[in-house]
């Protein structure tokens, strides 16, 4: 049994054909540092049912992932 892929490789590599190879590892990175941070801006907008707020971090971290190639968390 093969494991699926969540990343769309195609897309990735264009993405790291657009940006370059050297500079994917960043964006990578920054990924990695900034999703923390939207998911608990999510949690918060939940809360205190702040529509535009919920909206502007769900679109950030939709953007992000289909940029990425993973289009499952960004459908």
């Amino acid at each position: 049994m093969c494991a699926q892929s969540v990343i769309d490789l195609p897309t990735f590599e264009a993405f790291k054909d657009a940006m370059g190879t050297d500079y994917i590892g960043e964006l990578v990175q920054a990924y990695f540092d900034d999703t923390p941070q939207l998911l608990s801006k999510l949690q918060q907008a939940v809360e205190q049912q702040d529509c535009e707020a919920f909206r502007q971090a769900a679109h950030s971290i939709k953007s992000t992932c289909n940029s990425f190639g993973a289009l499952e968390f960004g459908s």
